[in-house]
């Protein structure tokens, strides 16, 4: 499997829009009682790049080239669009207490250019979807087009945030994940490049996914992790761990926290000479398993989970390469589930040139998952 680390190890920039474009533009979101009002302005400091050397901002006509696009995560998900004006302001409605993914969309083209991320800098954490429980004011933000995002206080829209919460949840993560496989295939999108990237993708690693659901307890509360491997045979041939020691021992002291349910050992084997390595040359360690898609929180919500990453690493003297993903798991049963997927990798050069190769790359999915 090539990159899952790329498109499931990180916490997002982007989530499936125009994915589901051709489907949600089907279902525009007209206004009722079933829909909150967005509105809010992009500052005239926004910018199109954000080189160590300097900032081009965007003018007002530029302004006029992008447009605001949302889409519910939902079976039949609802698009909502909202015009830019020369001063930067734009309005539009979205479903009540549904999570959804924004986006600044290209007038040409209708591809995303930036997703919006809401930021909680006291947590240090960000979210790239959001459930309003009512009219919101998102304020002045910045448009920065060079790493694709708008970020959103959290603070500023805080009392219109439906929380997660795992006492909520309709659904039990253990009895729906936990040692469980699934088949994937893609929903079609009608948007033929999109289409093909997902087939592709799923012929190349075979169209399943297992799932380990971990359990800790930190500061009397309960949290859950995911663990995602490319099948049950990927995950014995490593060994049957979810972590080894040393890196159980660096969360639990890095997160203040301790683990309640995990397989642990010593550390990941490949007796059978099965457990494929990302770098043949590496160690047999967590993310070096080529099968071990992805390892992180797990969040519960009324009828769906969500997975977030984030990860930052230096790959080259003052460049800093960071990855997000944000994986939404809406629950249709205990047998069947629609997985709306999307990462982004973004480098950031402290010196101008730092990065000799900018790869930077955006994924976006809808999958149907069915238990095996």
């Amino acid at each position: 499997m090539k990159n899952w680390d790329i498109r499931f190890v990180v916490v997002v920039l982007s989530l499936f829009t125009n994915l589901v474009a051709n489907v949600a533009c089907e279902l525009p979101l007209e206004e009722d009682a079933g829909s909150v009002e967005v509105t809010g302005s992009f500052s005239a400091e926004s910018n199109l790049s954000s080189k160590a050397s300097g900032e081009v901002a965007l003018t007002a006509s530029d302004f006029q080239n992008y447009y605001i696009y949302c889409v519910s995560f939902e079976e039949n998900p609802k698009a909502a669009e909202g015009e830019i004006d020369a001063t930067g302001r734009f309005s539009l409605r979205v479903p009540i207490n549904v999570a959804v993914g924004c986006f600044v969309n290209q007038m040409s083209d209708r591809k995303p250019v930036a997703s919006f991320v809401v930021e909680d800098t006291t947590e240090g954490s960000e979210d790239a979807s959001l459930a309003l429980n009512g009219n919101v004011h998102l304020g002045e933000l910045n448009l920065d087009l060079e790493k694709g995002e708008v970020k959103i206080p959290r603070e500023r829209i805080a009392v219109r945030l439906r929380e997660h919460d795992s006492e909520a949840s309709f659904y039990d993560s253990e009895s729906l994940l936990h040692n469980k496989s699934f088949s994937m295939e893609c929903v079609a999108t009608g948007i033929a490049e999109e289409d093909a990237k997902c087939a592709a993708m799923l012929a190349e690693d075979g169209g399943q996914v297992f799932f380990r659901v971990l359990k800790a307890s930190k500061e009397g509360r309960a949290v859950e992790g995911l663990g995602v491997w490319a099948s049950q045979a990927d995950f014995e041939a490593c060994g049957s761990l979810d972590l080894d020691f040393t890196e159980k021992a660096e969360i639990q002291n890095r997160e203040n926290m301790m683990f309640t349910h995990l397989a642990v050992g010593n550390a990941f084997t490949d007796d059978l000479g099965q457990c494929k390595l990302r770098d043949s040359n590496g160690s047999l360690e967590r993310l070096n398993l080529q099968s071990y898609f992805a390892l992180g929180k797990l969040e519960s919500y009324e009828n769906y989970k969500k997975l977030k990453l984030h990860r930052e690493e230096e790959v080259a003297a003052n460049c800093i390469r960071e990855e997000r993903t944000e994986l939404h798991l809406k629950v249709k049963g205990m047998e069947e589930m629609y997985a709306h997927f999307v990462s982004q990798t973004h480098y950031e050069e402290e010196l101008d040139g730092a990065c000799s190769t900018r790869e930077e790359e955006k994924a976006h999915f809808q999958f149907k998952l069915v238990k095996n």
